[in-house]
């Protein structure tokens, strides 16, 4: 239910100019793969150039629906995600992590 409020509120946020459906469709086009791909986002923290790799995106529309799906998954569960923060100095440090 919080994906398809999301999803309607995007879709009326500007004026429209094609009806709701029109336009090319997107390469995550289920909720299977919109799911996959937060918590994959925040299960791994890839780069951008193995995010596009995977899911067939570029670095544009990786942002966008990073942006777009982060809100939706933190309202459907019941803490913050935050990502991992580390600061390596050194290769060892990186191997321990």
């Amino acid at each position: 239910p919080a994906l398809r409020q999301a999803e309607k509120a995007k879709a009326y946020q500007f004026a429209r100019i094609r009806c709701i459906g029109g336009g090319r469709k997107s390469k995550l086009a289920s909720d299977k793969q919109k799911l996959f791909f937060i918590l994959f986002y925040y299960k791994n923290y890839p780069t951008y150039s193995l995010a596009q790799a995977l899911f067939e995106l570029d670095e544009t529309n990786l942002y966008r629906w990073k942006e777009f799906l982060a809100p939706v998954l933190q309202t459907c569960i019941a803490y913050q995600l935050q990502l991992p923060y580390t600061r390596i100095k050194t290769l060892a440090g990186m191997l321990e992590v």
